[in-house]
């Protein structure tokens, strides 16, 4: 035996490893809950637990659910606007610290894209 079969990993080897292929049952066994889907079946995903508008209306009810739905569109809309028009009147901005640049100069450039980054890392690790 040479040096990499020899070691093993939770106390399987790799040759073991090497004549084992998965079946489906044995797939579909390990993976039963995703956090986004829900219960994964043999026929795949529900995708009804993604959008979450049934919740929303069963919570509000179906008139007020409407209206929130058409104010979050609404929000939506005006928000695309706004940086669609500040785009094309600042074509050569691209993130954050080319805005803080914009605004304050140099320093806000600093300023801007060192608060981007501690906020992207101690938000998402």
């Amino acid at each position: 035996m040479d040096r990499l079969s020899e070691r093993s990993i939770f106390n399987v080897t790799i040759d073991d490893m090497q004549d084992h292929s998965p079946k489906k049952e044995e797939v579909w066994e390990e993976v039963t809950h995703y956090a986004v889907f829900g219960e994964i079946s043999e026929e795949g995903p529900n995708y009804r637990n993604v959008y979450t508008l049934v919740e929303t209306d069963q919570w509000l009810g179906m008139v007020p659910g409407v209206i929130v739905l058409c104010a979050v569109a609404a929000i939506t809309t005006w928000s695309a606007y706004v940086v669609g028009t500040f785009k094309l009147r600042h074509r050569e901005i691209y993130g954050i610290d080319d805005a803080g640049a914009l605004i304050l100069g140099p320093i806000g450039r600093v300023i801007l894209a060192t608060a981007f980054c501690l906020c992207r890392c101690l938000n998402h690790g």
